[in-house]
Order: C-alpha cells, then structure tokens, then sequence
C-alpha cells in the first residue's frame, strides 16, 4: 500500500485529527489562511453563497450562543459593529423603511384615547436626561412589548421605562422579569 493511500485512510479514521491540525495551522499561520480564503473566494463564486447558507444552518441549530457571540463582537467592536449595522441600513433602504413605518404604525395603534401623552414624553425626557449626564446611552422600554409573539402591549406611561440601551436591546420584543405596576 503506498504511503497516498495509507494517508487517506488514516484521514477517514481519525477526522477529528485532521480538524485540530488544521485549526493548530490556521491559528500559527492567519496572513497565509486568509490569503488562501480570498484566492479560494475569487476562484469560486458560489462560495460566498454556500458560506450563508452554511451560517444560516449554524445559527438554528444555536440560536442562543449565536446571540451570545453576537452580542460579545458588538461590545468588542463597536466601531466596526456600528459601521457594518450603518453599511447595510444604506444597502437596504426599502428594509430600513419598511422596518420604521412598521414600529411606528404599530406604535400608532398602540396608543389608546386615554394615554397621557404628558407623562409619556416626561419618561422619554428623562431617558434623555440620563444619557446626557452618565456616559451611558439609555432607552425607553416598553415593559410589555408593543408586538411580540405571545401578546402586545400599549403605549401608555405605566408600559413605560428607562433602561440602559444595551439592555433594552438584549431584551429584544420579550417579556423579562416580574410584572409590577405602579
């Protein structure tokens, strides 16, 4: 048997092996692997679609971790995160749009004739205020989200408060916590 062909099989048996050599390569040689990554990349089209597909199966098979990795890049790479989030806003026009009247309908009918309008702008001034006076950005969050999957809340002041952004986006359109009215 020649030594091609022990290899190979050996390869078969252990792949693991081979995953750990290369990822060992990978780590020592990161200028090498990229280059090699783009000339792969121009040779083959396809490639960049087969990646997406590929992370798409990834990312529902975790949707949880992705988050998690998601939102550690985010807080490693906030220049980086705001430019890419800015980059594809700018691609998108008619998804940011769509996105906006969307909210802002939903907001529209979530706003029942006996809302104080006063106090709901004093909690928006106030989230305001904060930001202006800590170096940290803060929200207005409704507590029960205006439109989630498992009910819809109101844009009415006790639905209402201020919390740190980063928090308010983790929290995404879900319900948190224990439910207190004021």
């Amino acid at each position: 048997m020649a030594n091609n062909e022990r290899a190979r099989l050996h390869r078969e048996r252990h792949p693991e092996r081979g995953r750990e050599a290369a990822a060992r390569w990978r780590a020592k040689n990161p200028d090498h692997y990229k280059e090699a990554l783009r000339k792969r990349r121009a040779e083959d089209p396809t490639m960049k679609e087969k990646q997406r597909e590929y992370d798409k199966q990834r990312y529902w098979l975790s949707p949880d971790e992705h988050r998690e990795r998601s939102r550690v890049y985010k807080k490693q790479n906030p220049e980086r995160y705001k430019l890419v989030r800015k980059s594809w806003w700018d691609k998108n026009p008619g998804a940011r749009n769509a996105a906006r009247m969307t909210y802002h309908a939903r907001k529209i009918q979530a706003v029942p004739a006996w809302a104080d309008l006063e106090e709901i702008k004093k909690i928006y001034e106030q989230a305001k205020q904060l930001t202006m006076s800590t170096s940290e950005e803060y929200h207005v969050d409704h507590i029960i989200p205006l439109q989630s999957s498992k009910v819809c809340g109101l844009h009415v002041a006790c639905n209402l408060r201020v919390i740190p952004a980063d928090a308010n986006r983790r929290k995404q359109n879900f319900i948190t916590g224990e439910l207190t009215w004021q």
